[in-house]
């Protein structure tokens, strides 16, 4: 069983080790990309954008929104809310088993007033878009193993409005989802709001792309921990072997710094080659130096 094990550790390392390596190129061409677009977009976005303050209509005669529950409860929407004169209410049902671990969810729309653009109202899609940006009221109700959660979101009527135009031909170049309408208190508000967006995008494909293949990487060479132990004597020489003296010396952050180190390295192949030199240099030399001692 043991030796089986052992097989199956060394495969499934490698296989993660050998998936790292395309998976982690990828990842960094795509964050050397991201930043490319995003300069472009920051540099240019003022020459290609236009856009269009619209009036609203909103609905001014609402009163008294009220939602019933289970036991007699009620959901009230705040009056503070309703002077908006539109809103968009969502309702988050959850079912919990004895345990509380949850069993069943349904999300459905509750209720939705949407404003009207010259008499006719504003494309729905557009509309929650607008509104999910601002979230004004939220409330939870537990009956029993069910839990209710309500969430109101509505345009704020003392900001405005803005179409948008000219930016959507451009949004496969700058990789960049373009809405139909923005809201904001003034057009440069609007133009940040859009690049802050776009350099938001980036900093997660960034971090989960790089966690992700660092967690490739460690867990593949954890794997091969103690089969190598076994093999190193007789089966690897030079490089590699210098390598697997410092993983094996270090144990756990043995691993820990190599897969830190291998990744920095491959960022700065992609990004600043002349630091890849710096970085081989130091794992040749930590390696070296703890041949040496042991």
């Amino acid at each position: 069983m043991a030796i089986f094990d052992s097989i199956f550790s060394i495969i499934f390392g490698i296989f993660l080790i050998l998936a790292w390596l395309p998976t982690i190129f990828a990842t960094e061409n795509n964050n050397k990309n991201n930043n490319i677009e995003f300069n472009d977009l920051k540099n240019n976005i003022n020459n290609v954008i236009k856009l269009t303050k619209i009036d609203l209509t909103f609905n001014n005669n609402l009163s008294d929104l009220k939602y019933s529950l289970p036991n007699n409860k009620q959901f009230i929407v705040n009056e503070n809310v309703l002077i908006n004169g539109n809103f968009y209410i969502t309702l988050h049902k959850e079912i919990s088993d004895s345990r509380g671990r949850s069993t069943s969810t349904n999300k459905s729309i509750v209720d939705i007033s949407i404003p009207l653009i010259k008499g006719i109202p504003m494309n729905k899609d557009d509309y929650i878009n607008l509104a999910l940006q601002n979230n004004v009221q939220s409330e939870v109700f537990i009956d029993g193993n069910i839990t209710y959660i309500y969430k109101v979101y509505c345009i704020n009527k003392n900001k405005n409005v803005y179409e948008v135009s000219g930016l959507q031909e451009k949004a496969k170049e700058f990789d960049i989802i373009v809405n139909n309408y923005e809201m904001g208190n003034n057009e440069d508000e609007v133009i940040t709001n859009i690049i802050n967006r776009k350099k938001a995008s980036n900093t997660l494909q960034k971090w989960l792309g790089r966690i992700g293949t660092f967690l490739m990487l460690f867990g593949g060479l954890s794997l091969l921990v103690s089969p190598l132990r076994m093999m190193q004597n007789n089966l690897f020489f030079g490089p590699v072997r210098l390598l697997l003296d410092l993983y094996q010396s270090l144990s756990f952050l043995g691993s820990l710094l190599l897969s830190v180190l291998m990744t920095f390295l491959v960022w700065s192949i992609i990004n600043k080659p002349i630091i890849s030199v710096l970085i081989v240099g130091i794992i040749v030399g930590i390696s070296m130096y703890l041949h040496k001692k042991n």
